[in-house]
């Protein structure tokens, strides 16, 4: 039965926190999820790195966009509207604790599953400065 809304009983389960999820904190378990690839020894090591990667790049937008937001509430005293109860501080420290766990992983798995898989390989994980493009040479 499909329903509008508006009895008393749909409103109070909606007003409820408890049934409200955190964007931020469902960004975080997708990537979380993401991440579990990684460890996957199924997946080439190519595959390994691909998902090391998206992870790095979704923490990157995330601090961008969903920190950074939360941080614009806080610097300008701006009210919050939170649906799940929460104050922007606590909600934010609970943010970069869950945060600081899926850094922690990732390079828990460079060192022990990626960087393990490359040694004695024909190819090396390296930071780009230290692998500089090579001089272009004139075509003959």
């Amino acid at each position: 039965m499909i329903t509008d809304g508006n009895t008393a009983q749909e409103k109070s389960i909606f007003q409820q926190p408890g049934h409200y999820l955190s964007r931020d904190l469902s960004w975080l378990k997708f990537n979380e999820r993401v991440l579990d690839q990684v460890g996957r020894p199924d997946k080439t090591i190519f595959e390994r790195l691909n998902f090391l990667m998206i992870s790095a790049s979704n923490l990157d937008e995330f601090f961008m966009i969903r920190v950074g937001r939360l941080y614009n509430y806080i610097d300008y005293n701006r009210k919050w509207l939170n649906k799940m109860g929460l104050q922007v501080v606590p909600f934010r420290d609970e943010l970069l604790k869950k945060a600081r766990v899926s850094f922690q992983k990732q390079h828990e798995y460079f060192l022990q599953e990626v960087n393990h898989l490359v040694r004695g390989k024909p190819f090396c994980v390296c930071a780009r400065h230290n692998n500089p493009k090579p001089p272009r040479t004139k075509p003959a």
